[in-house]
């Protein structure tokens, strides 16, 4: 009976025993866990805040890591992108935690960085590059033959340029000058691009006309030519458009050649008058005007072998405009002959006053004078004497 009852009480006491193990062991265990539980919740308290620039593919954007705490100097640092390793470094003193990247796919894509203790993930949106078509900033002349109209593309990436080719632009319907868009014909979809595309302008200035016509004038005082007669040259065949101007400017009255005309008073008329255009100035001449100087003579004169002969009475101009500054400032007379009797004299006058060179002067027709005999010496005794016996 006493045997039974040690046996019995081993039995209890072993187990009494492996279920102080099993209490042991699994408080062991507990523990682990909640240590473990523990570390895990630090760990990933140990985070920072991941930020970048916008994101384009083909373009190297920045992004930077800022831990929640501070690292040690020389502390690893691995950039991850879709869980493959980019750049890995040790982290030194004061630096910036960055990565230069470069995209090589639009959409999204998984950042992660860990450095020491901290670590964080953020998915990036990556934009697709912006391609852009301008079309040309072109101009033309009316009636001129078209340009080539050719374009320009920005925002490559890369040499991705190279098998890129673009047709397709219109312009609206040109009906003369003026303003006229170019655009292109169609959407363009090439490669991983936002592509965008802008117009252009065609711009047809109106051809310019030659003016002819005879502008010559004599001189009158005024700078103006009354209803000039006047021809346009270089409008297209077909064209309704016609020149009108009532009067004419000079850039002044005086006389002279190859004189500015301004055409500022002409003006175009006709349906296709707009798609001209008239030059600022055309090319005249002023010719001086002819004036008379009336009642000149000459003194008759004994002969003396010479043609010189003396003015009598200077006389009058006759012609000048009212207002001009003009006046006689010397007269030449000659016998045309140097013999005795009746000849005709030639006379050079010559003009003073600021407005001379605006005229000629024209001697009138038929102007004499008479050479005499000289006497002779018995002609003179007899003269003194009759002279004498007067007195």
């Amino acid at each position: 009976m006493q045997k039974s009852e040690k046996n019995s009480e081993r039995l209890d006491l072993t187990i009494g025993i492996a279920v102080m193990v099993v209490l042991l062991i699994v408080t062991i265990m507990g523990a682990w866990w909640v240590f473990r539980a523990i570390k895990n919740a630090d760990y990933s308290a140990m985070g920072g805040e991941l930020s970048c620039e916008e994101a384009v593919r083909g373009k190297e954007t920045t992004f930077t890591f800022v831990p929640n705490g501070k690292l040690s100097e020389g502390d690893t640092v691995i950039w991850s992108v879709n869980g493959n390793e980019v750049q890995r470094s040790e982290y030194g003193e004061g630096e910036e935690i960055c990565l230069r990247y470069a995209p090589p796919t639009s959409g999204t894509m998984e950042l992660s960085v860990s450095a020491g203790r901290y670590a964080q993930t953020r998915v990036v949106d990556v934009a697709r590059p912006v391609l852009t078509l301008t079309a040309p900033q072109a101009e033309m002349i009316y009636g001129e033959e078209m340009p080539q109209l050719g374009y320009s593309a920005s925002g490559f990436v890369g040499d991705e340029e190279k098998d890129f080719c673009f047709d397709g632009m219109c312009i609206a319907d040109i009906d003369g000058a003026g303003v006229y868009s170019v655009t292109f014909d169609k959407q363009c979809d090439y490669l991983d691009y936002d592509v965008r595309q802008t117009e252009g302008i065609l711009t047809v200035l109106p051809r310019k006309l030659n003016v002819t016509g005879n502008l010559t004038k004599i001189y009158d005082g005024t700078n103006t030519i009354l209803n000039p007669s006047l021809q346009l040259e270089g409008a297209l065949d077909g064209d309704d458009v016609c020149l009108c101007c009532d009067e004419l400017y000079f850039d002044n009255k005086n006389v002279g050649s190859d004189k500015t005309i301004l055409l500022a008073t002409a003006r175009l008329e006709g349906d296709d008058a707009r798609n001209y255009l008239l030059p600022d100035f055309v090319s005249g001449e002023i010719v001086p005007k002819q004036i008379f100087l009336n009642g000149l003579t000459v003194q008759d004169k004994l002969f003396d072998g010479t043609t010189k002969a003396t003015v009598d009475k200077t006389g009058q101009l006759d012609g000048v405009v009212s207002g001009d500054s003009v006046a006689v400032g010397g007269i030449s007379v000659n016998f045309e002959d140097a013999s005795v009797g009746q000849h005709g004299v030639e006379a050079t006058v010559r003009l003073v006053g600021a407005d001379k060179d605006n005229y000629t002067v024209c001697v009138p027709d038929g102007l004499q004078a008479e050479i005499g005999e000289t006497a002779t010496f018995w002609d003179k005794l007899l003269n003194k004497e009759k002279l004498a016996q007067t007195e």
